[in-house]
C-alpha cells in the first residue's frame, strides 16, 4: 500500500473538490482530479498542511475562472483539449465525463513569467 502525500491529501478527500457555476451553458460543474489538486498545490506554492487550505483556494480559482476553447498562449502542448479554464495566470484544461455539463480539471498549469523572460531575451 502507497503511503499518503505528505501534506495529507487523499483520494476521497480530494474527490469532493468541486465548484458548480451557473453562468455557463456548458459548463455546469468542475471537478479537480486528484493530480490536478497536488499541482496546484506545489504551482501555487501552498504549504498549509491537509487539505482544507488547498480545498478553499482552488474552489476560489475554479469560481472567477472563465470558459474558452483556446489555450493560453503561454501554454506549449500537442494535446488537444476540447474547453479550458483560465483564471488571472492558471489555466486548467478541462475533460468532458459522461454526466452532462460535468467537467473534469485533469491538472494545473501556471504561467511562468521567469522563463518567458528568459526566453525573450534569446
Amino acid at each position: 500500500m502507497a503511503s499518503p502525500p505528505p501534506w495529507g491529501l487523499t483520494t476521497l478527500q480530494v474527490m469532493n473538490v468541486m465548484v458548480c457555476r451557473d453562468d455557463h451553458p456548458e459548463v455546469r460543474e468542475v471537478i479537480a482530479s486528484h493530480h490536478c489538486i497536488e499541482r496546484f498545490r506545489r504551482r501555487r506554492r501552498i504549504r498549509a498542511p491537509g487539505v482544507q487550505a488547498v480545498a478553499d483556494s482552488l474552489q476560489d480559482a475554479l469560481s472567477r475562472a472563465d470558459f474558452t476553447r483556446w489555450p493560453p498562449h503561454w501554454v506549449l502542448s500537442e494535446r488537444s483539449t476540447e474547453l479550458w479554464a483560465l483564471v488571472d495566470d492558471i489555466a486548467f484544461p478541462l475533460t468532458k465525463t459522461s454526466d452532462p455539463g460535468r467537467w473534469l480539471a485533469m491538472t494545473c498549469l501556471v504561467r511562468d513569467n521567469d522563463a518567458q523572460l528568459r526566453t525573450s531575451r534569446l
